[in-house]
């Protein structure tokens, strides 16, 4: 939010509301999710994180309305990486992850 208004005010770097991150000059500003509700849940294929890099781990998480998300994660290829509350993923070792951008081309959808 933060970097939105202060590039936005500047209008060197106007920025969309849904854009994820932004590269300025050298520094790159991600878009943080952490704390945000699903208002429109969808399944997603999850992912885990412990080998260093995501690997599949299972298909068909279920993403609910409500459940907030806890963890994110970017990986090299600058992907923003979730994962919410809900028991499925909460009571999973390791806990699993799920790309965002599948998410919201699911329909999915956070507030």
């Amino acid at each position: 939010m933060l970097d939105h208004l202060l590039f936005n005010r500047s209008k060197f770097y106007p920025i969309d509301d849904n854009t994820d991150n932004i590269t300025a000059g050298s520094q790159k500003f991600v878009k943080s999710y952490i704390g945000r509700e699903a208002t429109v849940g969808t399944y997603v294929s999850c992912y885990e994180t412990e080998s260093g890099g995501m690997e599949y781990w299972y298909q068909d998480g279920q993403v609910n309305v409500g459940d907030t998300v806890t963890n994110q994660v970017i990986d090299k290829n600058n992907e923003i990486w979730l994962s919410v509350d809900n028991k499925q993923f909460l009571d999973s070792h390791p806990r699993p992850f799920f790309k965002l951008s599948e998410f919201l081309s699911h329909g999915g959808k956070l507030s």
